[in-house]
């Protein structure tokens, strides 16, 4: 198989990692690439390593636009993207040089999305630490969805897939959002007909102390519960033989999100509130759930500061 596949790379002031990030995408096994570097105004020299690479790689296309966050240059990627198939790349990780020919192997008519592992690094990967066993595993779409809420081979972020760009007709991420795949992989999943998961790991995922992910705080949380929320409400009406899965992700949302504002911005009243309306609302809307979720619950019930203390002593908040 040779079809185009098209590798939305967003860089934001990352001219120490990016060159990294580039050339383990250029020098792919797998030549057939629309490379598209998405510049969101960076502040450093990210901008003028794309432009340098673009004068020595034909098959990367760089576009410079303002700040507007990880979100809104992804979608700036995908409106121009050309490709069959979509990739994600974030521009401080790196992939396996194999990585795009393994993956897009495993398409059939009926495939949607390849997903494969990832193993997070400071810059130094121990090989000794993959326990890759190579198995490739076929699920349904809903098989594949059940399988992400339950945390198992599909995780939540969109840069360790690979897609039909027919599943982003009218899907794009949400601006102005962290945590942004929390909005789509989902919806990705409910839509795919087929999704494969490749044992093997291909991404390798740096951690910095700059990221987002890193620096994001209170807003992180906010939109983590909102994304949540999001996506309770769309899988209610959706997949309703998956509603013990979706009732317990949105019950635990619920009662951290309440804790960690409780315990670190006790001032944020109508917040605090909104939660807590929401919390009780779980009888109306006969949410059911059990073991740890349902203790957690209880205990809430009894004084909200109990579920606080025990999220904060496990160094869960």
């Amino acid at each position: 198989m040779h079809n185009l596949i098209s590798v939305i790379v967003p860089v934001y002031n990352v001219e120490d990692y990016l060159e990294r990030c580039i050339n383990s995408i250029i020098n792919q096994t797998y030549t057939n690439l629309e490379i598209i570097l998405v510049n969101d105004g960076s502040t450093d020299s990210s901008g003028i390593i794309c432009d340098q690479y673009s004068q020595i790689d034909s098959r990367i296309r760089v576009i410079h636009k303002k700040n507007g966050g990880l979100s809104d240059a992804r979608n700036v990627g995908l409106d121009v993207a050309t490709g069959e198939f979509i990739s994600f790349i974030d521009s401080d990780d790196w992939i396996s040089l194999t990585m795009f020919s393994e993956m897009v192997s495993q398409f059939t008519d009926t495939v949607d999305i390849v997903s494969a592992k990832f193993i997070e690094t400071d810059g130094i990967v121990d090989y000794a630490l993959f326990n890759d066993t190579n198995n490739v595993m076929i699920f349904s779409g809903e098989e594949a969805l059940k399988a992400h809420l339950n945390g198992q081979y599909f995780y939540i972020s969109v840069w360790n897939k690979l897609y039909r760009r027919d599943l982003f007709k009218q899907l794009r991420f949400p601006v102005g959002r962290l945590a942004e795949d929390l909005y789509t992989t989902h919806k990705l999943l409910c839509q795919s007909r087929q999704v494969v998961f490749v044992d093997k790991t291909f991404i390798y995922y740096f951690q910095r102390e700059g990221s987002i992910m890193n620096r994001a705080g209170k807003k992180l949380i906010f939109d983590i519960y909102e994304g949540t929320k999001e996506q309770y409400q769309y899988l209610k009406s959706f997949t309703p033989v998956m509603k013990e899965e979706n009732d317990r992700i949105y019950a635990k949302c619920l009662l951290k999100t309440y804790s960690y504002y409780l315990l670190y911005y006790p001032s944020e009243k109508d917040i605090l509130c909104k939660i807590k309306r929401e919390i009780k609302s779980l009888k109306k809307e006969d949410v059911k759930v059990y073991g740890a979720t349902k203790l957690m619950l209880n205990l809430y019930h009894m004084s909200p500061w109990l579920p606080s203390l025990i999220l904060k002593l496990n160094k869960i908040i």
